[in-house]
């Protein structure tokens, strides 16, 4: 799927415009920041779209019983209830 290579490509991307500069301290308020940080909150939040499209996508062919293997990958993807965070499941229990 697409989608899931681009979810890839765009933790490389981040790493990337992590490691490409040291981080580094103001000198006026004496924190620390990321010369290339409005890059990286760009690339999370195209991460964050991806990857809740990719939930929903996951969770809607689940449900309809596609493939057994789904729901341990949305098992997985949800972890700590984060796209479903009202601590129902939306999957029927096996």
């Amino acid at each position: 799927m697409k989608i899931i290579q681009d979810i890839f490509c765009l933790i490389l991307k981040f790493r990337t415009q992590l490691v490409s500069y040291p981080w580094q301290r103001d000198p006026e308020s004496g924190s620390l920041y990321h010369p290339a940080q409005s890059h990286m909150v760009h690339s999370y939040e195209q991460f964050k779209e991806f990857s809740t499209f990719l939930f929903k996508v996951v969770n809607k062919l689940a449900l309809r019983g596609y493939q057994q293997h789904l729901q341990e990958l949305l098992l997985r993807l949800n972890f700590n209830n984060y796209y479903k965070g009202d601590g129902q499941s939306s999957l029927p229990r096996t």
